[in-house]
């Protein structure tokens, strides 16, 4: 199965990886070409996992136009700041109602749950599912064992990407309270500083 990566940052090319691992061809949009060079020739990228070696059927391309093409199965791996601005340029290159849309990408833009956002801007799609974390990217690498969230108000969904996933060392597990879901995976971090300090 072919599946789109937009962003290539620490968190999400350890997505690809475990896509990757589980048999999936994967293309990673990597904003600058030498992070594209590098994925493509070393199987790396120094810059957010170090020395960590990503599987070999992830390919990178800072061709955005060239990663939406590749497949309608869309990681939307993009750090909050830059969702809109990103959806903006996907909607201008293939204004599509046939994405499958799976978001990796936790906080708020502009005030809405990221999976608000993107229905905002492609109100008409196949699906929409949220993977969450907590979890480590390097651990992924070394393929520690994680288990994360598949959280969509379609349970068909959900559990279509919780197998696409899950495997012997990576597990998702169905949720289907988007809001809460989105809402306390971004705000986890602020409230285990908080437990601390009391």
């Amino acid at each position: 199965m072919k599946i789109s990566t937009i962003w290539a940052w620490n968190r999400w090319l350890a997505l690809s990886d475990v896509l990757a691992f589980n048999g999936n061809d994967v293309l990673v949009y990597a904003r600058d070409s030498n992070s594209a060079n590098e994925i493509n020739q070393h199987h790396t990228c120094q810059k957010y996992l170090g020395d960590k070696v990503i599987d070999k059927k992830i390919h990178a391309s800072d061709n955005l136009w060239e990663v939406i093409k590749f497949s309608n199965y869309l990681v939307i791996a993009v750090p909050s700041k830059s969702i809109i601005q990103i959806l903006k340029e996907m909607k201008s290159i293939k204004n599509s109602d046939n994405y499958f849309f799976i978001n990796a990408t936790k906080w708020f833009a502009n005030k809405k749950t990221i999976q608000q956002t993107i229905s905002e801007h492609f109100p008409v799609h196949r699906w929409l599912v949220s993977v969450l974390w907590p979890a480590f990217a390097k651990e992924l690498i070394d393929k520690n064992i994680s288990c994360l969230c598949s959280v969509s108000n379609n349970e068909k969904q959900a559990l279509f990407v919780q197998a696409l996933f899950s495997n012997s060392y990576f597990r998702l597990y169905t949720q289907n309270d988007v809001i809460w879901a989105e809402t306390y995976s971004s705000l986890k971090n602020a409230i285990a500083i908080a437990s601390g300090i009391i």
